[in-house]
Formats: structure tokens, C-alpha cells, sequence
């Protein structure tokens, strides 16, 4: 499945909907993707973004009915469940697959499919709440758009060569419920194999780092192990700075899995 546009506005802040109970309508969202498929600059993005977060339309949503029709649009209502049949794990990143009409998921599926027809606004709050870290809307076509969950508070950084560094047990380590909310993330994301906790001192500053060791090392599985972070975070602090390392040199690895009680978690 082709991405598209990476890290864009998914998991923003979220308006008050300036309309409630109008009748869904994509006319004015699928022109937008239009638009922003024959110049995909920031700016028709940001355009196609806010139809779909503060606007009118819907999101046709592939799903298993149990025979009963669902061509009418629906709100979300709190604790509903979907039964979802497009989506998919791409090295542990959960994508949902999203149309913006019928034809066009009878394009992609090659078949007649059942499906959920629902307000966009309340699509993209049941993906925040479910887990699902991208939205992928009319896969390989004219109109095809991405929105994904948004890697807010993250940087990267590269350690040089002559960068002194040392790594040892943490003085306060991630603990207690806090832990076992980490390792409940980790286990969420079927490519990681291990992850090690541990200290770092680098340029006289203390450090926690998360050290991951994964199935591969890919842009979706390092993107999955930041919100699998982002999740076990949220409403939480920290005395110290917290990073994530990939653990795909051996010597850092050996060096790493030495360290006493680093070992936080193993599928």
C-alpha cells in the first residue's frame, strides 16, 4: 500500500464542530483531494484536513454489517464497536483503509463489500481511540490522501563518533504502574521483540533511554514503537529526559543487555 505523506496532522487538537446534524456531503471534500492531488502543497493539505476534522463529510469504512445495511450515515456513539475489515499491520503500525464513496471501495476491493458509512470527524476519534495509527482514504487514486497520528514532543537526534557517552541502571527508573502500562504498548506492537531501560549521561545530562530490538527496522516500526511510547506517557511525567533508541547494532546491544535489570520487556 503506497503511504503518501508521512507524519502530517493526525491527532491535532481537536475544534468544536461547527456543524452537528446537517446530512453529510463529500462534494466539497473529494474537490479538495482532487486539489490536493494535482499539487499537494501544505496549504491544500491543511484544506482537505479541516473538511475532514471540522467539516461535513464522511468516511465510507469497510466493515462486517451481520447482514444488516449501514448506507446511512451514523454517529459514533460512545463505547460502539465496529467490526473493521480494512485494517491492516504494516511491521506493527495498524492502518485503516478508508473511502470517500461506495465506487471507490468497490475500486480498491475489486468486489461488492459491506461497509459503515460514518461522519469523518468521528472516524478519525474512533482510530485515536483504537489504536490505529494511520488512515490511508481511496487507496490508489486521484484521491488518495493519508492522515496520521502526529509525533508531537519527538525529535531526533544523531550521536556523533566522538560523543562521550556512558550508560548504566537508572537511579529513578520507570516503575509500577507506570511500567506495566509501557510493557501493556509494547505488547500491542507485534515487532518488538525486547526492550531494555537504562541510563544514559551524555553531555553531562541524564538520561532515560528505551532501547528497542525489533523484527525490522523500518520507518513503520519505529514510527509504531514512538506512539506505543506516546500511549504509556499520556497524563504522566518524568524526572528526566526520555529517548528511544534502536538497539540494531550488536555491540550497543551487548553492552545494553549487560546492564543490570535493563530488561523491561520480551515478547
Amino acid at each position: 500500500m503506497p503511504m503518501g505523506i508521512l507524519d502530517k496532522l493526525f491527532g491535532s487538537k481537536k475544534k468544536e464542530s461547527r456543524i452537528e446534524n446537517e446530512t453529510p456531503d463529500n462534494n466539497r471534500l473529494i474537490g479538495l483531494l482532487e486539489n490536493y492531488g494535482k499539487d499537494p502543497s501544505q496549504e491544500n493539505y491543511g484544506k482537505a484536513f479541516e473538511e475532514l476534522v471540522d467539516g461535513n463529510s464522511l468516511l465510507i469504512l469497510p466493515s462486517i454489517n451481520d447482514g444488516n445495511p449501514k448506507d446511512n450515515w451514523e454517529t459514533l456513539k460512545k463505547d460502539s464497536t465496529l467490526k473493521l475489515t480494512s485494517v491492516f499491520e504494516q511491521d506493527g503500525l495498524k492502518i485503516l483503509g478508508a473511502f470517500t464513496s461506495p465506487e471507490k471501495l468497490v475500486e480498491w476491493s475489486k468486489k461488492e463489500t459491506e461497509y459503515t458509512a460514518m461522519k469523518a470527524k468521528d472516524a478519525i476519534d474512533f482510530c485515536q481511540a483504537h489504536g490505529i495509527d494511520r488512515i490511508v482514504i481511496d487507496t490508489d487514486s486521484s484521491t488518495m490522501f493519508v492522515l496520521e497520528r502526529n509525533k508531537e514532543n519527538v525529535t531526533t537526534e544523531t550521536i556523533q563518533e566522538e560523543t562521550q557517552v556512558q550508560v548504566g541502571t537508572p537511579i529513578n527508573p520507570i516503575a509500577g504502574e507506570h511500567l506495566k502500562k509501557f510493557q501493556q504498548n509494547f505488547e500491542k506492537v507485534n515487532t518488538i521483540k525486547e526492550v531494555y531501560l537504562y541510563a544514559m549521561l551524555r553531555n553531562n545530562e541524564s538520561i532515560l533511554v528505551l532501547g528497542f530490538v525489533l523484527d525490522t527496522y523500518t520507518d513503520n516500526s519505529r514510527t509504531a514503537c514512538i506512539h506505543s511510547i506516546q500511549n504509556s506517557m499520556e497524563g504522566e511525567t518524568l524526572d528526566s529526559p526520555l529517548e528511544m533508541f534502536m538497539l540494531d547494532n550488536e555491540d550497543w546491544y551487548k553492552t545494553v543487555k549487560a546492564i543490570e535489570n535493563s530488561l523491561i520487556y520480551r515478547r
